[in-house]
């Protein structure tokens, strides 16, 4: 058919160019020879572009073809491996359990909450220990990244520094973890991974989260408590030393130094059993002094008698010098 077309528009052509060439020669109107002369040029055109392509233009379109499919088909594997990776890095970042705890107190309760990477389904041990290493437990389960829990605190508990916990443990026979916990983390916790893994008594892992302090009731009262037994500890001492002391006081205000008048009894008393006593009564008036927070660096106690004499004084490197 092509072809067939073809040859008519070469034939319409072929007329037309010949009578525009005698309508030359007879200078005659050339208008039917130029009308029939432009009808081939425009069959021409539909012809040409109805023309089958080169065998150059079929290869081309090919390899055209080849090289958009294999655009596409890296681009979805890009894609594919893009998902694969957000997959593994979610899984590492699952295994690599993390957390912070967070907790406020009031009177009889203290509000714990821990934000944590653990999915949602996994069970958490919350333990508080008070400060006569009594302690308090409870358990919670994460949702949304979290848990909350409210645990109260019974009425005989004394104020002071309290310690909260959390455990995501593998190892509690009592309270398990959740079958799908178990999937991700193992039956042992054994893919657990990161700064908070603990090896746990079934040969896995369990993590342990920091744990933070916090004053119960609240810090003025454990303040106003702390004052209150470091004063009494100080008059304690000093009537557990039988007259020996007279009196313990600060020589400056947060109790860094610190001086101790003793009784006339010190002049009659051997070197060997100065020494025992400076040692002992400093090393415990350091203890108190710290424990109530008095003071944040090294306390130097000092050894007078009734009239601020010195008697014994510190060491830089430790002890106690024997002056009288």
């Amino acid at each position: 058919m092509v072809d067939f077309l073809v040859f008519v528009v070469g034939l319409v052509f072929m007329v037309g160019t010949v009578m525009l060439i005698w309508a030359f020669i007879k200078k005659k109107p050339k208008k039917k020879a130029a009308i029939i002369t432009g009808i081939g040029f425009v069959l021409v055109a539909i012809v040409g572009s109805l023309l089958p392509e080169t065998e150059d233009d079929i290869v081309a379109e090919k390899e055209k073809v080849v090289v958009d499919s294999q655009t596409k088909n890296d681009s979805n594997s890009q894609t594919e491996n893009i998902d694969v990776k957000k997959e593994k890095k979610t899984e590492v970042n699952v295994l690599d359990v993390s957390g912070k705890i967070k907790a406020s107190a009031s009177q009889g309760v203290i509000d714990v909450n821990v934000k944590t990477n653990i999915p949602d389904g996994g069970l958490i041990k919350l333990s508080i220990l008070d400060n006569e290493l009594k302690t308090i437990e409870d358990y919670a389960t994460v949702e949304n990244g979290e848990i909350s829990k409210t645990m109260k605190i019974p009425e005989d508990r004394m104020p002071g520094e309290y310690m909260v916990s959390a455990f995501f443990n593998f190892d509690d026979k009592q309270h398990p973890q959740p079958e799908e916990i178990k999937n991700t983390y193992g039956n042992k916790g054994e893919k657990i991974t990161g700064d908070l893994e603990f090896f746990n008594s079934i040969d896995g892992k369990n993590a342990d989260f920091e744990p933070v302090n916090i004053p119960y009731p609240s810090p003025s009262v454990v303040e106003e408590k702390k004052t209150t037994d470091f004063e009494n500890s100080i008059l304690e001492l000093i009537e557990l030393s039988g007259g020996i002391i007279t009196k313990i006081y600060p020589a400056e205000e947060d109790w860094s130094i610190v001086k101790v008048v003793v009784s006339d009894t010190w002049y009659i008393s051997a070197d060997h059993e100065k020494e025992r006593f400076v040692e002992q009564v400093g090393g415990t008036i350091e203890k108190y002094v710290i424990g109530a927070g008095k003071t944040d660096g090294v306390v130097h106690t000092y050894f007078v008698d009734s009239y601020g004499k010195e008697l014994a004084t510190p060491k830089i490197l430790g002890g106690y010098k024997i002056k009288r």
